[in-house]
């Protein structure tokens, strides 16, 4: 979900977002960051683009079930560019815990 003017906009599963970026003439195109879930790989990641303020969705970019959108911006010096950061990383479920006798 993200919120945009004050409203909540249905958006897609993705669980994670990582940056929401608004276009800085015309605000209903918004473009969103999509991180994922972090615990396995996932459609879900990639970049995703309304051009009608929220009402729907569709996915614009993606790297791979692996790699999520994390940073999204706008190039100042061309509205028309978009510029991605994208991070490859899958967590492991559970964390590895080490037991060892105490004596």
């Amino acid at each position: 979900m993200v919120e945009l003017r004050g409203k909540i906009l249905a958006c897609v599963e993705v669980q994670q977002i990582g940056r929401v970026a608004v276009h800085p003439t015309n605000s209903e195109i918004v473009f969103v960051a999509a991180l994922g879930h972090p615990y396995g790989a996932n459609d879900e990641r990639g970049v995703y683009r309304t051009t009608n303020g929220g009402q729907s969705w569709e996915k614009v970019f993606f790297s791979d079930q692996n790699t999520g959108a994390m940073q999204i911006e706008f190039d100042p010096q061309d509205a028309n560019t978009l510029i991605v950061i994208w991070w490859s990383i899958v967590k492991p479920s559970r964390p590895k815990v080490l037991r060892k006798p105490m004596y």
